[in-house]
């Protein structure tokens, strides 16, 4: 029988991981720590969704959903791109090279997974007529999933120097 490796432990705790320690349950905290890149892009996202969310349902009511969207995108991009910046990445280097890069590949693959919720905002609400607030959550599930493959694969995959 083959026996599963086990994932190295992290060489330290990132601070967000710190921050939240007291709040983990005791038994989940060495699960938490070996996974804890995850869980601080769990909570950034939460926090990213939580941005997006209100200001989609703040704004949709008043224009047009897709206009609300697109505003909501542009809270949430900002949330996010800190939020992988300094608390899941902490990345303190902010050359304007970098930062460049960093920003600009950053927003080029959030572009992208607006482009996705928009489409499927369009196709489910307007062409299929279902509720946009369902269609709206439905469709974030999607563009986390997108967002953090896209962040860690490439816009946050150098070594740290």
């Amino acid at each position: 029988m083959r026996t599963r490796e086990r994932r190295p432990l992290p060489e330290r705790e990132l601070r967000l991981y710190r921050w939240c320690k007291p709040a983990i349950v005791k038994p989940l905290r060495p699960v938490v720590f070996r996974h804890q890149e995850f869980f601080c892009y769990a909570l950034t996202g939460v926090a990213t969704v939580l941005v997006n969310v209100v200001l989609f349902f703040l704004l949709y009511r008043h224009i047009n959903y897709l206009a609300a969207n697109a505003i909501a995108w542009i809270g949430s991009v900002l949330v996010a791109f800190i939020g992988n910046k300094v608390l899941v990445f902490e990345d303190m280097r902010w050359s304007p090279e970098i930062l460049l890069f960093e920003a600009g590949t950053f927003v080029l693959a959030r572009a992208v997974s607006l482009f996705v919720e928009e489409a499927i905002l369009l196709v489910f609400v307007e062409m299929l007529s279902m509720d946009s607030g369902w269609v709206k959550v439905i469709a974030q599930i999607i563009v986390i999933v997108s967002n953090y493959i896209a962040s860690k694969l490439i816009v946050f995959k150098y070594k740290k120097e």
